[in-house]
């Protein structure tokens, strides 16, 4: 005996109709005909049915049509497929704002760092085209791992970035259809291999010492985050390219502090007051190579540039259109070996070069 849920009793009768009872010790091995007592499957069937029907009476449910049942299986399936859908799109939502959290911790860190260089965070216009800024922020967020990585590591993967951004098929003036880099393998493949990308040179301890990518194709701007390379950024080559700078952005090398070759020949740069004097704080400097770009005026009118530039040893500026006389302080530069001014407008005599300390120029 047993009671169901609204109280009924269930007596669990006729127990007769699922049992075959046979003599004791019966063999229906010995004696097949004994099998032809035994109820067929229709029988069966027909018996459990009857039972059924019996217990759900007692339960008070009634029988379900098959209509009843055919609907109610749809519903079931339906409620099988969302429950299933929901933990895949609980996983799109943790992914969408585990996107947007790593997106913030970036420029929360960048926002900064711009501050230690005293500079200011760029804001970013909606519906606007991305800047390199932004578009290196957006690279930056899909890599992985990179919440946890060192300040040393961060800053050098942004500051690339860019940088590849700021110099990759960009219009300017000068490039009105711009090529791409004529080479960039590995950029931007394989951030743990950054010091791998194709003119890309870095110290035992993966900090970034050079930068070389002459006769490459790169147009547009220099990105003044370069001056995060500041503390280990010795060497920077982009010779022969179709970069565009004046005025301000020569700030970039205000902290260059460690640079001692700036290779900038062949491009699109000018000044209109000679030499910029953002150039005399890079007191390392051994070797400058500015010709064959836009450069005009006196060379360095109030000596203020080459004057603290003293460990020169190669100083080419020809094919600009520097005018006025040539500086005296010229004349003090003991350590140049290789001076190059032709193409220029100079004037005045060369008796500054005639005081015997320029001993090496042109061993």
């Amino acid at each position: 005996m047993s009671t169901n849920s609204h109280g009924h009793d269930l007596q669990l009768e006729d127990q007769e109709d699922f049992a075959v009872v046979y003599p004791e010790n019966a063999n229906v091995h010995d004696d097949p005909s004994m099998l032809d007592d035994a109820p067929d499957g229709a029988e069966i069937m027909s018996r459990q049915s009857s039972r059924i029907d019996r217990i759900l009476h007692h339960m008070g449910i009634r029988k379900r049509s098959g209509r009843h049942i055919a609907i109610f299986f749809i519903i079931f399936i339906l409620v099988i497929t969302l429950v299933s859908c929901v933990p895949r799109f609980r996983s799109k939502r943790r992914r969408v704002h585990g996107d947007f959290s790593v997106k913030s911790h970036i420029t929360a860190k960048l926002n900064s760092m711009y501050k230690s260089h005293h500079l200011v965070f760029p804001t970013f216009e909606a519906g606007a085209s991305p800047t390199p800024q932004e578009r290196a922020i957006d690279y930056l967020a899909l890599q992985p791992g990179i919440v946890p990585w060192n300040h040393t590591k961060f800053v050098q993967q942004y500051v690339l970035a860019v940088f590849y951004y700021s110099t990759h098929a960009v219009k300017t003036e000068y490039a009105s259809k711009p090529y791409p880099w004529a080479n960039d393998e590995f950029w931007l493949d394989d951030l743990d291999a950054s010091c791998k990308w194709y003119g890309v040179y870095c110290d035992d301890e993966g900090h970034v010492e050079q930068i070389r990518l002459p006769n490459n194709n790169l147009s547009g701007n220099l990105p003044i985050e370069l001056k995060f390379l500041s503390s280990s950024l010795h060497t920077l080559d982009l010779s022969n390219n179709f970069i565009v700078m004046d005025g301000p952005m020569y700030d970039i090398f205000t902290d260059m502090s460690q640079m001692h070759t700036l290779l900038l020949e062949g491009n699109f740069l000018s000044y209109g007051q000679g030499l910029p004097s953002q150039f005399q704080n890079m007191k390392k400097l051994k070797e400058l190579r500015l010709s064959r770009n836009l450069f005009k005026g006196h060379l360095d009118r109030h000596h203020e540039v080459l004057s603290s530039l003293t460990k020169l040893t190669h100083l080419e500026i020809e094919s600009n259109h520097f005018s006025g006389s040539l500086p005296s302080i010229l004349g003090k530069m003991s350590n140049l070996v290789f001076l190059a001014l032709g193409g220029n407008a100079f004037s005045g005599d060369l008796n500054l070069f005639k005081s015997g300390e320029l001993k090496n120029l042109g061993t």
